[in-house]
């Protein structure tokens, strides 16, 4: 059997199979990478980047991204990501601060709403007409895009639901990440959703075959997305006190560069772990930190992040695959 560890005759020490540290080198590159990248810019900064402010810096930073790693990981696990997720926070934000005003319950209901409506309509569409996911959420994210400037009309940006804005603070943001983490943990791993989640990514044909309810599958993972989109809308006005058409401005793109720097497959599949989440939303803003600490201009560390991520992606994907053939 290819993995099962041997012992040779006359040696007490044992013999690993063949590939069985390339695996091991795959499972552990999230914190690895993280790793490198703290142990780097601490030497080029000569210990700043661990002062005490700067590691909270890196964590307040994280925390968007954290959470919004953690719901759209049921979609990444598929193999398949959800582009309108920028336009859906900043569309849930505003309406749900001019459904809500003042009042706490009625701004959370119809923040959540908003953006479990979209999660609806892109996990309708997804799963009943065969789209592909770049394409349809992509075309969605346009159409609400186009429709934030009309909303906000004469105003630059909307004022915050003052109860919920007096929630800002690490000790709420620590409950949120304790909570999220924990819930999503125990679905993700523990749960048959998670399990068919992650046998989605090897096709339809072979999920139901597995046994997996498709539509009902690929239709849910959407709807966590836009559930998620919702809990980010609340989270940035609450941090912000203010909402506009720039809230969440680029958050599909940058969970993505979060979730590649973290060895997240993007096919998906069993190698979707809750871990990618953290250490790279970590790795990606110690990353940035680190530039900026050095001095480099923007511009520059556009090009230092395309390199790495380019690598990470690249090679992680090459390193997969050879330790899933062996």
């Amino acid at each position: 059997m290819p993995n099962m560890r041997i012992k040779p005759a006359g040696s007490a020490r044992e013999t690993h199979y063949k590939g069985y540290w390339l695996t091991k080198f795959v499972d552990f590159f999230p914190f690895l990478g993280f790793l490198a990248i703290v142990l780097v810019f601490g030497i080029a900064t000569k210990g700043r980047m661990f002062s005490w402010f700067n590691i909270k810096t890196i964590w307040k930073q994280s925390f968007l991204y954290i959470v919004g790693g953690l719901g759209v990981i049921f979609c990444y696990a598929q193999g398949v990501h959800d582009f309108s997720l920028a336009s859906n926070i900043a569309l849930s934000a505003i309406l749900g601060n001019m459904i809500g005003g003042d009042s706490v319950v009625l701004t959370i209901i119809a923040t959540l709403a908003v953006g479990a409506a979209v999660g609806t309509l892109n996990g309708f569409l997804y799963a009943t007409t065969g789209l592909s996911d770049f394409i349809l959420t992509l075309c969605v994210n346009y159409l609400i895009s186009g429709s934030l400037v009309t909303l906000m009309g004469d105003n630059a940006y909307l004022p915050g639901c003052p109860g919920l804005i007096g929630l800002n603070g690490q000790t709420f943001e620590t409950i949120v990440i304790l909570i999220a983490t924990v819930a999503i943990t125990y679905v993700f791993n523990y749960t048959k959703y998670g399990r068919h989640c992650k046998a989605l990514s090897a096709g339809s044909v072979a999920a139901v075959q597995c046994g997996v309810n498709v539509r009902a599958v690929k239709f849910s993972a959407f709807l966590i997305a836009g559930i998620t989109a919702g809990v980010i809308a609340l989270l940035s006005s609450i941090r912000a006190g203010t909402v506009s058409s720039g809230t969440g401005s680029m958050f599909h793109f940058n969970i993505m560069i979060c979730m590649i720097l973290g060895g997240m497959p993007l096919t998906g599949g069993k190698d979707a772990r809750i871990v990618n989440v953290f250490f790279g939303a970590l790795g990606c803003m110690a990353l940035t930190n680190g530039m900026v600490m050095l001095g480099l201009p923007s511009r520059m560390q556009d090009v230092v992040k395309g390199v790495v991520f380019i690598i990470v992606a690249v090679g992680m994907t090459r390193l997969r695959d050879k330790a899933n053939a062996i």
